[in-house]
């Protein structure tokens, strides 16, 4: 498998996460701050500050909406708003168990998924409405960790047991396939064939794993060590 390697621009801050748009920008999750890049060259264009948002974000593709799983002293919020008027809606807030443990979020036109790991429960929003529309329980899990939506099912990490779960978009507990081999799986991500692609927190590695949940043991993509990608 070969990679191009197209650009590199450094952030002003450590890069919790990064987020593709369809309107020609990409957006990057620093400490306290939204930077909007120009997606040809990667130029800073205009930040956007939001206090304590030190997370993943995700994007609304068609409506440039952006997300972002926040921190403050002593909890996670999930917070919904608007790249040109920024709004802090929050979705739900968790007990955080500590300032360096990040949870990711995910959402695509239908749905909001976001984990909350105090509880182990996966919460699902209507992209639409942003009530809650239902949990699924993260059976088996230590600490949840990445998550990410296809647009049928939804796909979770867990950091401890390194464990990835993909999930249908019901309340049903029940996995549709788990795999068991990817030790500190982290952030997370799929490409439209259903090919899943896993960081892992402790080495430069990111792990792919077919459609149907098996691990392609002789193929990983090494990448410059950084805690948070994907």
């Amino acid at each position: 498998m070969a990679i191009e390697h197209l650009k590199t621009e450094k952030v002003t801050d450590f890069c919790y996460g990064v987020s593709w748009t369809d309107v020609g920008i990409v957006i990057c999750s620093t400490s306290e701050q939204v930077e909007i890049r120009q997606r040809t060259d990667l130029k800073l264009d205009r930040t956007i500050s939001i206090p304590n948002a030190e997370a993943l974000f995700s994007t609304r593709q068609d409506e440039a909406r952006f997300l972002t799983k926040g921190i403050t002293a002593n909890e996670y919020f999930t917070y919904s708003g608007s790249l040109d008027n920024p709004t802090r809606h929050i979705l739900h807030i968790e007990e955080a168990k500590s300032p360096s443990n990040i949870i990711q979020l995910s959402a695509n036109t239908d749905y909001i998924a976001s984990v909350d790991c105090m509880n182990k429960v996966l919460k699902i929003f209507s992209s639409v409405t942003e009530e809650h529309l239902f949990g699924i329980s993260l059976t088996g899990f230590q600490y949840p960790y990445g998550v990410h939506l296809t647009n049928d099912a939804v796909l979770v990490t867990d950091v401890r047991t390194g464990r990835l779960n993909k999930y249908a978009l019901t309340p049903s507990p029940e996995p549709i396939w788990t795999c068991t081999e990817l030790p500190s799986a982290g952030g997370l991500t799929a490409d439209e064939s259903g090919f899943v692609y896993v960081t892992v927190g402790d080495k430069p590695i990111i792990y792919i794993i077919s459609p149907s949940g098996q691990l392609f043991p002789n193929i990983s993509l090494m990448w410059n060590y950084s805690h948070y990608i994907i």
